[in-house]
């Protein structure tokens, strides 16, 4: 798990980089689907942080 941890601060880093992105789409989920997309990982509707399923 110590990876995923490190992989997630890497990309939030270039993510962040980015500055501002708006949302790719309205309502509640619209955080979370951003950035998943931007973390190039496939949507889901896992109640796990996305941090567990990146490889």
């Amino acid at each position: 798990m110590k990876n995923s941890f490190k992989i997630l601060e890497e990309e939030f880093v270039k993510i962040k980089k980015l500055g501002e992105v708006k949302s790719f789409r309205r309502g509640t989920t619209g955080v979370g689907y951003t950035f998943e997309t931007l973390l190039c990982k496939k949507e889901d509707q896992l109640c796990k942080p996305d941090f567990w399923t990146l490889k």
